[in-house]
């Protein structure tokens, strides 16, 4: 049989346990404020138009110094290297700071520089929204063409995601009837699909 725990004991026990408590909320806390500082993937949210597009080459991160991304990475080290620096500027353009789960397509045989290579992700963003993208490279004798997309749900109905965010683009035809076209340029089209009470954004880039 074991004793009744005396006054003095509980006393003991309730103290330990409010400051197990009290470090526990602390560190959620603090995980909270850390994850809600982390910034939303501008192939995601909605920016001005100099900041919609994938950032040139010249400007990333790579040409500073700082490592390459995990995607770009990987294929380096199965033998690609015409789309390596192509792969870098995509990916950190459409993970940022956010975590994402990532699918690679390996060419299975033959030489993988001289083959397209794929990705598809699930990224999740600090704002709590999940997208899935996905992105493909061709190299070629001129270099390497990138493209991707991104697919994402809004709340909003098609007409208040195309009026609050995108005021600035083009309204063109619709691909048959539901799903409207929108264009961001010579290399960018988006595309607005109604689902249910809510809008699924398309976003199409190619990047040479």
């Amino acid at each position: 049989m074991f004793s009744r725990p005396t006054k003095k004991v509980l006393m003991t026990m309730l103290l330990a346990y409010g400051m197990i408590m009290l470090v526990v909320y602390s560190v959620t806390a603090s995980a909270e404020k850390i994850r809600h500082k982390e910034p939303v993937s501008p192939a995601y949210q909605n920016v001005s138009p100099k900041n919609r597009s994938v950032p040139s080459q010249d400007s990333s991160n790579e040409k500073r110094g700082e490592p390459l991304s995990v995607v770009a990475d990987y294929a380096r080290k199965n033998g690609m290297s015409t789309c390596v620096k192509r792969i870098d500027q995509v990916h950190k353009f459409l993970i940022g700071q956010s975590q994402a789960g990532i699918f690679t397509f390996m060419p299975p045989t033959g030489n993988p520089d001289a083959q397209v290579f794929s990705t598809s992700l699930e990224v999740h963003q600090a704002n709590a929204m999940v997208a899935y993208a996905s992105s493909s490279y061709s190299p070629g004798n001129s270099g390497c063409t990138g493209l991707y997309e991104t697919v994402s749900y809004r709340a909003s109905s098609c007409k208040k995601v195309l009026t609050d965010n995108y005021p600035d683009l083009k309204i063109g035809n619709p691909l048959r009837k539901d799903i409207q076209v929108l264009d961001g340029g010579k290399t960018m089209r988006i595309f607005l699909m109604p689902a249910d009470k809510g809008c699924v954004v398309i976003k199409k880039e190619i990047v040479y």
